[in-house]
């Protein structure tokens, strides 16, 4: 039976689970190698995206459409990291933030392409989930989106309304980073909108943030952009003390890129102000690092600033060299560009081909694939039903044996305690009939004793005559000592020690709900108990019959009994 389940199980396994199972296998190939070799971390996400395709496996084709997306932006390629995005995030509701996330990702590559309008909607759907989540860092996040899409249609005063409400939850951000992103951006609309002193306000907020957290490389760039301000507002004194601030951290932090850029910041400055040195001694360190760094738009911009110095300084010739070399860049710059936006467009037509011819093969193959699916999801159902039916009976037959086996052994336990029970019961029952007896049969012994003692008093003093003077003395002494034995209390402790063994401390509790009994009382308690006659209980106590009846009712009336209430039952439910 067993052999068989596991046969069973190993088959649905391999019906249902086999592509699944290489699925898994490339995704996780794909998530670890996307930092080292991207080409191969693609084809892998692709060759995985076809086969949860054709299994229907819509929530990993959202997932591996995401993660191929995130790769092509982390590559520049965001024609083809748009397609992606956009198929992740295609009818589908936003009800996670992953999906919101998804649509941030869209809305940056829409703006950096150009397609503002599409990039504001982007922005715009995932901004009113983080409202409902009360997510403030996404609902900032996708603010600052919408101010950006703005600010490079140069929409300044949409884009500052946008920055504005982002700037109305920066006390609610617990991260100071995202904190500094909210003021610096804040600050560059304000900039473009040409309001400064309100940008150096937020560039300074910026400034103290990035020093608070360490942050070298924000606090350089918000000096960096300080100064620029300072040289709008013609304070070129201030805008040169920043630079020098600036390229000191650019420096520290090793930032070959922030240098020369600085430098040409600088020199722009000592040129305008007629410092043609200095301007000549910046720009010349600018294009040094802009060779290290080899970027075409720093040297375009080194060898343009060297060009004016020069013309300033009345070397037209040296001008003419760095203008012809600007001009060079420029025209590379605006080769790479083209040829930055034809690899785009062929991106985009490769990918909508390698699209289109995708969707004919599973034309092509969709029935076949369904076919295969409904074949394989049958026999799942039918070898399941079978493991099923097998597994209750074999679970039946054995709940039912190990029923009866519990049944049988809860039978026999159960008996064996009826018998112990009884056995204990019948036990019990001879002790106490045992020392009932043996109590009775003291206490009529003591009678008995007593009954003796007390005739022998009688004839005692029957004995005594008035005229004869040694006799009386001598019955005296003898009535005397017999009325101490009488009145033994060894031999009435003993007998109360016998009485609570067998009456349940009867004497005790007696005791401690009429405190007021005497102890006499409470012997004659303890004999009418034991159901003895008042003449018994007479001889037993060394009292006469009458005294006895006396003791009986003012016994009777401390334990406050009704004249109709019995004496004995009551003291037996004592």
């Amino acid at each position: 039976m067993q052999k068989l389940t596991v046969y069973l199980v190993v088959i649905i396994i391999n019906m249902l689970y086999g592509n699944e199972h290489d699925l898994d296998v490339l995704s996780q190939r794909m998530d670890s190698l996307y930092q080292s070799d991207n080409d191969s971390a693609i084809w892998c996400g692709e060759t995985a995206l076809h086969i949860a395709d054709s299994l229907g496996l819509d929530s990993m084709q959202i997932s591996l459409h995401s993660r191929l997306g995130f790769i092509h932006k982390s590559q520049g390629e965001m024609y083809r990291a748009m397609l992606h995005y956009e198929k992740a995030v295609k009818g589908r509701t936003v009800k996670s933030r992953d999906d919101a996330n998804r649509l941030l990702n869209l809305g940056d590559i829409y703006s950096r392409i150009g397609e503002y309008e599409h990039g504001v909607k982007a922005y715009q759907q995932a901004m009113r989930f983080y409202e409902m989540q009360e997510n403030t860092d996404g609902i900032v996040e996708a603010l600052l989106g919408i101010g950006y899409s703005y600010q490079m249609i140069r929409s300044f005063d949409i884009m500052l309304d946008y920055y504005r409400l982002a700037l109305r939850y920066e006390t609610l951000l617990r991260d100071p980073r995202i904190r500094a992103g909210v003021f610096n951006s804040m600050a560059n609309g304000l900039k473009l909108s040409k309001e400064y002193d309100s940008a150096m306000v937020y560039y300074d907020k910026v400034v103290d943030i990035s020093i608070a957290i360490g942050d070298k490389a924000g606090e350089s760039g918000a000096l960096n952009n300080l100064a620029g301000c300072y040289v709008l507002k013609k304070d070129y004194t201030t805008a040169l003390e920043l630079y020098r601030k600036t390229l000191a951290i650019k420096e520290q932090i090793g930032d070959t890129w922030g240098r020369a850029n600085c430098l040409n910041n600088s020199a722009i400055v000592y040129k305008q102000i007629g410092q043609l040195d200095s301007a000549l001694m910046a720009v010349q360190q600018g294009l040094k690092l802009a060779e290290k760094s080899r970027t075409t738009m720093l040297l375009k911009n080194s060898h343009q600033i060297l060009a004016d110095v020069y013309s300033k300084i009345g070397l037209p010739d040296s001008a003419y060299v760095h203008l012809e070399k600007a001009a060079t860049y420029k025209d590379s710059l605006l080769n790479e560009t083209m040829a930055k936006q034809i690899a785009e467009m062929e991106a985009k037509y490769q990918s909508e081909k390698k699209e289109r011819e995708n969707a004919e093969l599973r034309a092509d193959n969709l029935e076949k694939i369904e076919r295969l699916r409904r074949h394989r999801l049958a026999s799942a159902y039918l070898v399941f039903a079978l493991i099923l039916l097998v597994g209750v009976m074999w679970f039946s037959r054995y709940r039912h044996r190990m029923t009866r086996k519990v049944l049988a052994q809860e039978n026999k336990i159960l008996r064996q305690a009826d018998a112990l029970h009884q056995k204990q019961e019948d036990m019990l029952k001879q002790q106490v009939e045992h020392r009932d007896r043996e109590l009775t049969t003291k206490a009529m012994a003591m009678v008995k004793k007593n009954e003796f003692l007390l005739k022998l008093v009688k004839d005692i003093e029957k004995f005594s005559t008035p005229s004869e003077d040694i006799h009386p003395r001598l019955a005296k002494k003898l009535i005397a000592l017999i009325r101490t034995e009488v009145n033994n209390n060894d031999e009435w402790e003993e007998f109360r020690i016998w009485y609570e063994e067998t009456s349940s401390a009867f004497l005790s509790t007696l005791n401690e709900k009429y405190p007021d009994l005497s102890p006499l009382e409470i012997k004659l308690a303890a004999l009418i108990r034991l159901a003895l006659s008042t003449k018994d209980i007479a001889g037993l106590l060394g009292r006469e019959i009458a005294a006895v009846e006396k003791g009986r009712y003012r016994l009777r009336k401390k334990l406050k009994l009704e004249p109709n209430e019995n004496l004995t039952k009551f003291l037996l439910s004592i």
